[in-house]
């Protein structure tokens, strides 16, 4: 099966007033294959130096761009992979036999 991937945006901090500027954003990204999946989550914290203005509009993917710059996306897919791989074949720990 192929792999799926998708960004959820859990919250967005802003700075108080008529123009906010978003100052963090809380989010999740989710691999799904089938009926297992795996996710990571974190924030992405935007300097003062920038001037990024809230949209209540903004959609995931308006989001998505902002996320997926200067990110190691390629890494993030690949320990997702990981994870889901292990969720469909678990590691077997092996115990030494009874002796005597």
């Amino acid at each position: 099966m192929s792999v799926g991937y998708s960004w959820k945006i859990e919250q967005v901090e802003t700075t108080p007033g008529n123009h906010p500027i978003i100052r963090n954003i809380h989010w999740r990204y989710t691999a799904t294959d089938g009926t297992c999946s795996a996710y990571e989550y974190g924030d992405y914290l935007i300097s003062s130096e920038r001037h990024v203005h809230y949209n209540p509009s903004a959609t995931i993917a308006d989001y998505a761009i902002m996320l997926e710059q200067g990110r190691d996306m390629a890494g993030m897919k690949e320990r997702l992979h990981r994870r889901i791989h292990d969720l469909k074949h678990p590691p077997l720990i092996r115990y030494p036999g009874p002796t005597g």
